[in-house]
């Protein structure tokens, strides 16, 4: 699912790079111009492709800026969760380090019984 920042990001970069040229209205109603969008949702990849038809070079170019932004973003939340899958497993290996420092003789994951423990040894009582 696409985060909610990814939809706050393209508006503002939109903003941003056509500033108030965008208050006009691009396409007027009824004059044969279509824009279509084609998400590809592939496991966690997104992409986004748009299709313009009977539109002007100019609407054309704002369209792939637009297209071009979102997959960039999409970039980025996949490089975000590459980064945050690497921490996890860096932690693991420093967990798994750790308790062969601690115990080398016996492998983590196992319940080890206490050291001072024999099960073999039989208490002596004094008498």
């Amino acid at each position: 699912m696409p985060s909610p920042f990814r939809y706050a990001g393209i508006i503002t970069v939109f903003f941003a790079v056509f500033g108030p040229a965008m208050a006009q209205p691009v396409a007027p109603a009824g004059s044969g111009v279509t824009i279509e969008k084609v998400v590809i949702d592939n496991g966690l990849s997104h992409t986004v492709k748009y299709f313009v038809t009977g539109g002007s070079p100019r609407l054309q170019a704002l369209v792939r800026r637009v297209e071009w932004t979102e997959n960039e973003l999409s970039v980025i939340e996949q490089l975000q969760r590459l980064k945050l899958d690497t921490v996890v497993n860096e932690r693991r290996v420093a967990a798994f380090r750790t308790a062969q420092l601690i115990d080398p003789d016996y492998p983590p994951g196992f319940i080890r019984l206490s050291r001072a423990a024999d099960p073999g040894a039989t208490a002596e009582v004094p008498s």
